[in-house]
Order: C-alpha cells, then structure tokens, then sequence
C-alpha cells in the first residue's frame, strides 16, 4: 500500500485543487493507495473568492495567514510518515523558498503539480523584492522534485528545463458526472452563450465585449455568465449567477454555446482550459482564444472554434448562432475529444504511474 499525503492549495471548494487532486482520490484508493489531504487554505477562504469579497479587514487577513501557515507546518511536521507528498504549485505562496527544503528533509519523494504559470508572478512582478526574494522560486521547487506534473505544453516547457522527470497530463473531466443529456433545456427565443469562472477571471470576458456587442445588436443572445454574480457587460443582455458544485453541470447544460476568451499574455499561456473541456464534456460547441492548452483541445472547425480577433469572435459565433447543426457537430466531436484525451478514465492511471515511480526513485 503507497502511502500518500497530499497538500493542495484549496479544499474541493478551489476548481484546481477539485480537478488536479481531489477526483483522483477515489481511484487512487481503489487501486490501494491511502491518501490523506492537507488543504492549504479553508472553505471560508474560496467561498470568499466566489463571492467576489475577498478577506475583508486586516484582522481577518492576518488570521487567515496564521492559521494557513500553521496547517502547512503541522504538514511538515508529519511528511515523513507518508512514503510519497504531492503538492500543489509550491507550499506557501509569496513565501521565500524556506519550506520546501524542511518538506525535503522531511521526505525525499516529492511530487509537485502545476496547472498555472504562477512563475510568472514571481519572474516578472512590478516588485523589485518580490523578483529579487522569489524570481527563482519555482525553478527550484521543481529542481527539488522526483517529478513535476503538469497541465499544458508551455507549463512542460518551462518545467522542463529544471527537471528531467517532467509529466504532463492535462486537467481531466470525470465523464460520469458531465452527462450531455442530463436535463438539457433547449433555448426557445434566445441563444444562450455562456461563460463559467469566477469574480476574478471574469476580466477575461473584456476580451471579447465589443464582439459580444456586435453579435448582440444582429442576434436575440444572451450572456450568461456563472460564477460571478455581480458581472454585467454593457450594451449585451446578460444573467449572472453565483457558483456551487451542486449546480454548476446544470448550468453549463443551460448554454448553447461556451466561451473561454483569455488575453495574450504570459499568464495566460500557462491556463489548462478546464471551462473549455467542461463545455465539450456536456456536447457544447466552443469559441476559445488560441492561447496556451487551448490550442492543443480545440482543432479549428472540428471540435470548436479559436478566435484571435474581433472580427474572428463575430464571425465564428455567427456561424454558431445561425446552424443548430453545426453547434451539433463541434458539440459531438468536443465530447469525442473529451473521451479520448481528457476524461478521468485515462488520466488517473497516468498519475498513479507517476506517484508509482516517483515513490521508488
């Protein structure tokens, strides 16, 4: 039996940590593993981030620091029990590379995972001391690793220069739970195009308003958008409601059409397209900007749409509004990419060959 702690930066409340640890688990524990999880942060936190409120208050901040540090090292403090520790993008974030060499010491099998270029934030920060403290921080955490996993091609690229041992296996969608029949409703009046996130990454969707607004001047649309109750984009009729995990597959199943526009930039190339996926798991045709893991999901006018401009957002989506049958083409294949490449049902024995091996480097 591979004994295993996990230390993910949120509970299953965080959409990184639910997809990138905490739906592997059930497998994992079938196939004999025991696993046991260290959150990072609380439920009160990421239910904050959805509710686009944040920690309110200095007191409360400074709370929230202490009690997540505290749990960090109590992790530390039981590391060596454990034959293998995976953890999540690095132990403490704007910390100094102090606590993954304790974890070191602690146990020599490590894991590290990444789903975003959190580097980024470090290499090229408008802070002199933030670059000067962290710039080399997570080239270091992955150096210290028996093996780094990762979600897209320009996450392997980068990991791939600090360590030999990289993996990539992409953010994977259980299937089971993203049913494309399961309580679809049909639009009657208004094409539905939709948007899944939170308060934070809705910004994104500036991306794409002008072309929103265009498409909504020739078209009866809708923008619905999930997960960030208070957005509103002007000149497009839009519906906001709040996220939960008990609503969010029925939502994306309300949507005729799925978005994920991102900005070209460094952070952005490091995003593994879990909103693209979803909408392809539940038959959904997609328009995604060619950025970072979407270029390696979507192949143009096969399984979705990529849309670099203006004028590419109002012609693709035209054409999606305009065809119910080509929405049930790219739909059928998106689902087919899903079942192929990104369903858990492939993914998870990739991770347990990793954890495998890892353990008995």
């Amino acid at each position: 039996m591979l004994r295993v702690l996990f230390l993910p930066k949120y509970s299953p409340l965080g959409s990184s940590s639910r997809y990138r640890i905490y739906q592997y688990l059930p497998y994992l524990r079938q196939q004999g593993f025991s696993c046991e999880t260290h959150p990072l942060l609380s439920d009160n936190y990421v239910a904050r981030i959805y509710e686009a409120q944040g920690l309110r208050g200095s007191s409360m901040r400074y709370l929230e620091y202490l009690t997540s540090f505290a749990r960090r090292t109590r992790a530390l403090v039981v590391a060596r029990r454990y034959d293998l520790v995976f953890f999540e993008k690095e132990l403490f974030p704007y910390f100094p590379y102090l606590l993954e060499p304790c974890l070191r010491s602690a146990n020599a099998h490590l894991v590290v995972d990444y789903d975003d270029a959190i580097f980024v934030s470090y290499e090229r920060s408008h802070s002199r001391l933030i670059r000067w403290a962290l710039g080399n921080k997570i080239a270091r955490v992955i150096a210290s690793c028996k093996a780094a996993i990762v979600g897209n091609d320009y996450l392997r690229q980068y990991a791939s220069r600090y360590s030999r041992n990289v993996h990539l296996i992409p953010t994977a969608i259980d299937l089971k739970r993203h049913e494309p029949t399961a309580q679809r409703v049909e639009p009657r009046d208004k094409i539905v195009i939709g948007w899944i996130g939170t308060p934070v990454t809705a910004e994104y969707l500036k991306v794409v308003q002008e072309a929103l607004s265009v498409v909504a001047r020739k078209y009866p649309v809708v923008l619905k958008v999930v997960g960030a109750p208070s957005f509103q984009m002007r000149s497009v009729p839009t519906e906001a409601t709040p996220w939960s995990f008990d609503t969010e597959v029925g939502e994306i199943l309300g949507f005729d059409i799925g978005i994920m526009p991102v900005p070209d930039d460094e952070w952005a190339k490091g995003k593994c397209g879990l909103k693209l996926l979803q909408y392809m798991a539940v038959s959904l045709p997609s328009v995604a900007t060619p950025i970072g893991a979407n270029t390696e999901i979507i192949e143009d006018g096969v399984n979705g749409f990529l849309a670099n401009s203006t004028e590419d957002w109002i012609e693709k989506l035209s054409w999606l509004i305009e065809d119910g049958s080509l929405r049930h083409r790219l739909g059928s294949n998106g689902r087919r990419t899903v079942e192929e490449r990104y369903s858990l049902e492939v993914n998870a024995p990739k991770l347990k060959r990793v954890l495998e091996q890892a353990a008995a480097c």
